[in-house]
């Protein structure tokens, strides 16, 4: 597997941090032609990619911009017109926990960055967003992962689903386990050079 984290472009972290300098609606879209300009450069990489029979994890697609830049008061069909064109991924997986957990893993990692995405009205809302869009997505499959476990945990998990989903583990092998802690893509990377 190949992992590819978003935003992937030099030029994306300089416009980015002009974007936070503008507010509503003008932001919003800002942001979401960004990313989807950031996808249309990846795109070409990951077809290369899926074309050699490599399995691709990206960690965030067009799913978290109909999320963030709709919490930012961006439409949805605005944010997936900007996104027109661009490759739709085989499935999605959307991992989910209790706004408590997520809320302390934020704070452990220090990610408090412009305060407002982090509030917890604002993690309701994204919580709500995400939901919506599990229930009523365009493109591939979305596959609903519990990421209130433990790192490794969800880790394995993920794998499993990837491996299940691209037919090269039969469904029976998919464990479920329990535990606490941090999604992450530890095993991810580890399997990248593989």
């Amino acid at each position: 597997a190949v992992y590819i984290k978003t935003p992937a472009s030099p030029m994306f972290r300089s416009m980015g941090e002009r974007a936070a300098r503008w507010r509503g609606q003008d932001q919003a879209l800002l942001a979401a032609l960004l990313h989807a300009t950031d996808r249309c450069i990846l795109q070409t990489r990951i077809r290369r990619l899926v074309s050699q029979g490599k399995i691709v994890v990206v960690d965030r697609w067009i799913p978290s911009s109909v999320v963030y830049q709709g919490i930012q008061g961006l439409s949805r069909q605005r944010v997936l017109q900007i996104n027109e064109g661009v490759y739709v991924p085989d499935i999605t997986i959307l991992l989910t926990c209790p706004l408590s957990i997520r809320a302390e893993r934020l704070r452990a990692g220090q990610r408090e960055r412009r305060g407002i995405m982090f509030r917890a009205e604002t993690l309701q809302r994204e919580q709500r967003a995400y939901s919506n869009f599990a229930r009523s997505a365009n493109g591939g499959p979305i596959i609903i992962c519990d990421g209130s476990e433990d790192q490794d945990v969800v880790c394995e998990r993920i794998r499993r689903v990837i491996l299940e989903q691209s037919g090269q583990l039969a469904p029976q092998c998919i464990c479920e386990a329990s535990s606490g802690s941090r999604a992450g893509r530890r095993d991810v990377e580890r399997t990248k050079t593989q």
